[in-house]
């Protein structure tokens, strides 16, 4: 389910998204990485110990706040973005890969909230454009998407620009997969 990289240019010379198999395998031709994982469990992780910048957050799939410590916060993406403004510091040339399990829901979410910073208030639909030409699978996670439109002060113009993206099939079906699986979890089965 994982998808292949995405790059793009921006005020990084690329920022790329892709799936932990992919990041596993590439991580290190990038000058810095965010890596997503689950909060609860992570049966493989990606390692830098190289002295790169990485940055590991932790939060599960889920696309709402289902008040436990497994849900993204607020916090999360002020790390990410402040992450991601350090490395804008670094230089042009520098890389950064964004990634999680599957590359198609949290870590195109989190490129999301950068791009829609570096643009500006006004362009959302051009991020939004950008994301899907970056990631064309791209099922961004709705939590991660509520927080960065308000972290961005968007007034949820970032939430309506992605909004027509949601009827595609793909999106419907992996919404109702994710749904029934954070169900069955709950419930322990």
């Amino acid at each position: 389910m994982g998808v292949k990289a995405g790059k793009m240019e921006t005020g990084l010379n690329r920022l790329e998204v892709m799936s932990l198999k992919n990041a596993l395998e590439r991580h290190a031709e990038f000058d810095a990485v965010i890596s997503i994982e689950n909060a609860d469990r992570n049966p493989v992780s990606l390692t830098v110990d190289d002295g790169r910048p990485h940055l590991t957050l932790r939060f599960n799939d889920i696309d709402f706040d289902d008040c436990t410590a497994l849900s993204v916060t607020w916090q999360h993406l002020v790390d990410a973005l402040t992450f991601y403004m350090d490395c804008l510091l670094r230089g042009d040339e520098h890389r950064l890969l964004v990634h999680c399990h599957a590359g198609r829901c949290r870590s195109p979410a989190i490129a999301l909230l950068f791009i829609a910073w570096e643009l500006g208030a006004g362009r959302e639909n051009e991020a939004v454009e950008r994301i899907i030409k970056l990631v064309p699978k791209a099922a961004v996670n709705l939590q991660v998407l509520r927080h960065a439109d308000d972290i961005l002060n968007r007034h949820g113009d970032l939430i309506r620009a992605w909004q027509p993206q949601e009827a595609r099939g793909d999106i419907q079906r992996l919404r109702e997969l994710k749904k029934y699986a954070y169900d069955r979890a709950r419930r322990g089965n």
